[in-house]
């Protein structure tokens, strides 16, 4: 990793991107099993049985997926004084990150056939994309092959410009990897999920 000599931070500011972070993951099982629980219950049919399509449940379930884990981030980020440095940056990367789990929620979501699946699955998946936090604690912990995880992007984007101050020209390779690993997810899951409502 980089050279971090001299450029020391204390424990609890390494802290925070894995935080904020892991915060934004944990929508991932909240939307599924929100999701799933509307499969098991009949809830998602019954709508479908209304004029509404489900295109437009899809997009409400997306809404709200965002809305919370966003809010969540940004308020935590807010409280420990994470907007310090470069807030417009975060604030951008919290929101893709936004959109980024509710695109694993909805795949989540689309392979699991209930509540405990979900629960059994997405705890696999939260360990799976909280690893490269861990890296921001203890850095030099996680070596290369954690860019193979795609939470690394989001990771280390927060971690850079909350902790480091870097600005869009140090991550824009990050935000432009997070944000296509975000469509693919988001559209994966989409499909996913219109093919089993069918």
């Amino acid at each position: 990793g980089p050279d971090l000599l001299g450029a020391q931070i204390a424990l609890r500011d390494r802290m925070r991107p894995l935080m904020a972070v892991l915060i934004l993951l944990l929508e991932v099982m909240s939307l599924a099993s929100l999701i799933a629980v509307e499969i098991e219950q009949g809830t998602a049919r019954a709508l479908l049985v209304t004029p509404m399509r489900a295109s437009d449940l899809f997009t409400a379930k997306a809404i709200l997926g965002v809305s919370l884990a966003l809010i969540q981030a940004v308020f935590f980020m807010a409280v420990v004084g994470g907007f310090a440095s470069q807030p417009l940056v975060i604030l951008v990367t919290l929101l893709l990150g936004s959109f980024f789990v509710v695109g694993a929620g909805f795949l989540l979501a689309s392979i699991s056939r209930g509540v405990q699946a979900v629960t059994g699955w997405g705890m696999l998946v939260l360990i799976i994309l909280v690893i490269p936090g861990f890296g921001t604690v203890i850095p030099g912990l996680i070596s290369d092959w954690a860019r193979v995880i795609p939470s690394y992007y989001l990771t280390d984007t927060v971690n850079r410009a909350a902790n480091y101050g870097a600005g869009w020209s140090e991550v824009g390779g990050n935000l432009a990897i997070l944000a296509a690993i975000t469509i693919v997810l988001l559209g994966g899951g989409l499909v996913a999920l219109r093919r089993r409502f069918q």
